[in-house]
């Protein structure tokens, strides 16, 4: 994809409003232009006033310079305003354009890639888009119109002079793009490098009771230091690259100020001198200008290579092909023939040739030792992860025709790693639409009948509950939440006889005329209708 295309796509993916990025350019252009003829008014008096004349001769040049110098400021405040909207709603849409495409990807099209990879790397990437009207496309609009009229102005006095300071700015732009791009290249595996610091820092903190029974917190600071040695060789690299842009961006400011007098110097003796200092005057500021231009390409670039890698991470093949079909409404059905699974970087899958039925409005059990795919199945079934091969129908319906996301939406579930989030009890069961009636009766059926149980703090993974509390408010979600099924991996782990008995009597009761799946290593105290066993040990890692 050339350049062009990339930032056009990017300023179409921010979705910003026509007439908001219109004033933007044309503040930005006014400004630039202001900026001109402040500095050739102020020139055209000083060379003026040498000469003694009387104030009043001098009072409309003066009035102007007094003028310009008292709206370039609230231009320069309106424009960054005005520049700062632009990219505070683009980083709105950007963001949720992110989100919409990791959504999809997760699990199955991460693959083995951490979450603190993804998320440091793309998120960092997100606030660098932002720079695309702040620092790039408004600051290079508002130097362009100034640039050309000051171009045709050489060209007026000398027209060799004119081509040679469209050459200088040419070059020097080109030198800086070609700098720009070896940062992005280190940009990028510092951004790399960083999201694989954040995914060793995040597996100790998650791990920071393993870590400190076993004194072994030295191996992750260890890496992590390696990492950040790492990251501070690049980030000196970085600097320094930013410090030669910046050296070439204003090399090109004092060679356009040279070219202009230059040009100025050479005009034919006839012109007014008036007219002569204020064209070397305003060269100063065209000077900044073009050195502003320059430092907006450089960013250009940085805001390109960012987009890209962002792309990059979008266009992941996650492999699970999701229909348009509704569910029909009424309880859940399924028929697999064959079915095969196998996670990323798995060498055997986590089950094979499986072929089973879930019968409607029924409770079914899969059994089976540990490592034999019980759980893998819930996942198949669920559209979480992409089956290998095998052909797979819910309600009599092919299970790649169906829309996925009304398919999750129509099951409760409970899976192994199903979290609860920072919050309250409450906040993480209103999601599922109940009535305050409904969640405290089913906390109640679960053990959990504490009068203030659901306005209990919740800090981040379910923090502030025991082990089997978030258990049994995990399944009360499920229950709450399934609309026509209701997945359930083991329901009774963690908990005592009681609690157990409990917890299925609240299955039952919760789950009438709903098709009920659990996953258990056997049936226990189970009542159920049907049983699919795995009985072939497989290991999915």
């Amino acid at each position: 994809m050339n350049h062009r295309h990339s930032l056009r796509e990017l300023h179409r993916t921010s979705k910003p409003s026509s007439g908001i990025v219109f004033v933007s350019v044309c503040s930005a252009t006014v400004g630039g232009l202001a900026q001109l003829l402040l500095m050739a008014s102020l020139g055209y008096l000083l060379a003026w006033s040498a000469a003694r004349p009387a104030l009043s001769a001098i009072a409309g040049i003066l009035t102007v310079v007094e003028l310009l110098a008292f709206f370039r400021a609230p231009l320069r405040y309106f424009d960054r305003l005005r520049s700062h909207g632009v990219a505070f709603a683009a980083l709105r849409s950007w963001r949720v354009w992110l989100f919409e495409r990791l959504i999809p990807l997760s699990p199955g099209g991460l693959g083995a890639t951490k979450t603190g990879d993804v998320l440091t790397t793309a998120m960092s990437d997100v606030d660098g888009l932002g720079d695309l009207y702040i620092r790039a496309l408004l600051p290079l609009a508002g130097s362009i119109i100034p640039f050309c009229a000051a171009v045709v102005l050489i060209g007026l006095l000398n027209i060799a002079l004119a081509i040679v300071a469209v050459l200088i700015a040419i070059a020097a732009l080109l030198l800086i793009n070609a700098e720009t791009s070896r940062a992005a290249a280190w940009s990028t595996e510092l951004a790399n490098l960083q999201g694989e610091r954040a995914g060793v820092l995040l597996d100790a903190l998650q791990g920071a009771a393993t870590l400190s029974s076993a004194n072994g917190w030295g191996r992750p600071l260890g890496a992590a230091l390696v990492l950040e040695d790492h990251c501070n060789q690049l980030t000196k690299r970085l600097t320094a690259s930013s410090a030669r842009r910046a050296l070439l961006g204003q090399a090109l400011s004092g060679a356009m100020v040279i070219v202009a007098t230059a040009a100025v110097l050479h005009a034919p003796a006839a012109n007014d001198p008036r007219l002569l200092v204020a064209l070397i005057t305003m060269s100063i500021a065209l000077g900044e200008l073009v050195g502003g231009a320059a430092g907006a390409v450089a960013s250009l670039e940085g805001v390109r290579s960012s987009w890209s890698r962002l792309q990059a991470l979008s266009s992941r093949n996650h492999a699970i092909v999701s229909g348009e079909k509704p569910l029909p409404a009424s309880p859940l059905s399924a028929d697999a023939n064959d079915l095969a699974l196998t996670y990323g970087g798995a060498s055997t899958p986590a089950f094979a040739n499986l072929s089973f039925t879930i019968p409607a409005g029924q409770h079914t059990v899969i059994t089976g030792p540990s490592g034999s795919g019980k759980s893998s199945v819930l996942v198949c079934l669920l559209g979480l992860w992409p089956r290998d091969e095998g052909d797979l129908q819910l309600s009599g319906i092919d299970f790649d025709e169906l829309n996925h996301d009304e398919v999750r939406a129509a099951v409760g579930t409970h899976l192994s790693n199903s979290a609860l989030f920072s919050g309250t009890v409450r906040s993480n069961l209103v999601v599922t639409g109940a009535t305050e009636e409904a969640m405290t009766g089913a906390l109640r059926a679960v053990g959990l009948d504490e009068q203030s149980f659901l306005d209990r703090p919740l800090f981040e993974g379910g923090r502030g509950l025991s082990g089997g509390e978030q258990l049994r408010v995990s399944i009360v979600r499920a229950l709450l939440h399934g609309k026509q099924a209701v997945f359930i991996d083991e329901p009774t782990a963690q908990l005592d006889e009681t609690s157990a008995a409990l917890v299925l009597a609240a299955i039952s009761a919760l789950s009438r005329d709903k098709t009920v799946v659990t996953v258990a290593h056997e049936r226990g105290m189970l009542h159920v209708d049907a049983e699919i066993s795995l009985s072939v040990r497989r290991s999915s890692v």
